[in-house]
């Protein structure tokens, strides 16, 4: 990414994967959607078994409890609930929680760790912190 609009967007100063997936001749709209979502999550399944065994620069650790034994370890300290509101409107603009569409799942616990894991995955159109909005009550 080079030019004027370069420095409109974080991503020109990342090294990006680009995939190109033409469709077949008389393929549905919707099909071939699907097809290029799964084409992105096998690029990145493929990616991220090729660094598996790359040292790391840094580790953070983040260690969670079952959430009643974490709550008396600390009884002094505030309660927040975050609420992550997920978009999923179809077409170029669904989010995945571990892998399913989330117009298919019910409203769950999540921990904070399998966030930071992967657990929700945005295939919106645009860049995912536009589309997957938190909450703090």
């Amino acid at each position: 990414m080079t030019g004027e609009g370069a420095k409109y967007t974080p991503f020109s100063k990342t090294n990006n994967v680009v995939l190109v997936c033409e469709p077949v001749d008389n393929l549905p709209q919707h099909e071939h959607e699907e097809a290029v979502r799964m084409v992105g999550f096998k690029a990145a399944c493929y990616l991220g078994r090729a660094g598996k065994d790359v040292e790391p620069d840094e580790i953070k650790v983040y260690e969670t409890l079952p959430l009643l034994e974490q709550v008396k370890m600390y009884p002094s300290l505030p309660k927040v609930v975050y609420v992550y509101m997920l978009q999923s409107q179809g077409l170029l603009h669904d989010t995945y929680v571990y892998g399913v569409d989330a117009k298919k799942i019910i409203p769950t616990f999540i921990y904070p760790t399998e966030v930071f894991d992967g657990a929700i995955v945005s295939g919106n159109c645009v860049s995912a912190c536009d589309k997957i909005q938190p909450m703090f009550i």
